[in-house]
């Protein structure tokens, strides 16, 4: 999806539950802090977050957001509207970063240094939550701006982590938009 109303759409048809690879991973987490949310949509995540005790900052490039942001607005929580590759990663600041399906929509020439980026901005022992897309998911053909990974991409990106978990996950679902789509996704819990 490339246009703000897509994604717009895309968040009011998300729901409310936080993914289950977040809840899985902050049990990896020894106790609340500081957290990244990239690609937060419709904060689905940064509220399971911030319930849980963590204070967040909140990454999406949605203008449309802000409004929504300025609603938790609070001394535990911060918004910036930014695209993941252009945002200024501080550096060893956080002990949770999630990035619920987001990654996929950087451009495969920016990966590497994200992810350097991502790393750098994590404390030592931190979690990381992500998912990214594999190349025999039904969109491959059709969402040219999107990435899709082999296992061996994946494996080459995320080397500088400890793998605490790794799924590959295929087979048919549904979207978010209502339609049904050979999904494969690389679900990983990784702690620097």
């Amino acid at each position: 999806m490339t246009n703000q109303k897509g994604w717009l759409r895309y968040y009011e048809n998300r729901g409310t539950k936080p993914r289950s690879e977040v809840i899985e991973s902050i049990k990896y987490v020894q106790e609340p802090c500081d957290a990244l949310d990239l690609g937060s949509g419709a904060f689905v995540e940064s509220k399971y977050l911030l319930g849980n005790g963590f204070s967040v900052l909140a990454v999406d490039p949605e203008e449309g957001l802000k409004s929504i942001a300025r609603e938790l607005a609070s001394e535990r929580f911060n918004f910036e509207c930014s695209k993941i590759e252009d945002f200024n990663f501080p550096l060893n600041v956080f002990g949770f970063v999630c990035a619920n399906y987001s990654l996929p929509f950087i451009p495969k020439s920016k990966i590497q240094r994200v992810f350097r980026s991502i790393r750098n901005s994590m404390q030592n022992n931190g979690i990381l939550c992500l998912q990214l897309f594999g190349i025999n998911d039904g969109l491959n053909k059709r969402w040219r701006s999107t990435a899709f990974y082999s296992e061996d991409e994946v494996i080459h990106l995320i080397e500088k982590f400890e793998i605490l978990n790794i799924d590959s996950l295929e087979g048919f679902r549904k979207l978010a938009d209502g339609r049904t789509n050979y999904s494969h996704v690389f679900k990983l819990i990784l702690k620097k």
